[in-house]
């Protein structure tokens, strides 16, 4: 049971955090268009909500080897070597991104940590 929840928990996530991302936006039509008065924390809520989902999508993607991606080079090379090593590469370079991103994306959250910035209806810290 732990494990399939583990081995799921980027799915149950996601659909789950797109629920209530829904649930959000709808609310706030609602609220907006029948009432004439919007929540002030739904909105920001929604695109955090989404944020997430995009850095939780992409892992996921990755973990079932469903990443967009332009196989029209790989589909030209025949012999099965090269194609493992074009593999390879392409992974590689995806490594270095991923890296890349980890690295300036840990500076960027240190320095709002720093600072203390926080969010403006929801006064949460911006560093998450």
């Amino acid at each position: 049971m732990l494990k399939k929840l583990w081995n799921n928990l980027e799915e149950y996530l996601l659909v789950y955090s797109l629920m209530l991302s829904v649930g959000l936006v709808f609310i706030q039509v609602i609220m907006r268009y029948v009432f004439s008065s919007s929540l002030s924390w739904s909105e920001e809520l929604a695109r955090y909500l989404f944020l997430w989902q995009i850095w939780i999508g992409a892992s996921y993607a990755v973990k079932e080897h469903r990443h967009l991606r332009i196989e029209m080079i790989q589909d030209l090379i025949h012999n099965p070597f090269r194609k493992k090593m074009f593999e390879l590469f392409a992974l590689s370079l995806w490594l270095g991104f991923s890296v890349f991103l980890a690295f300036e994306g840990s500076t960027l959250t240190s320095l709002l940590f720093q600072r203390g910035q926080v969010s403006p209806a929801m006064r949460i810290p911006m560093a998450y």
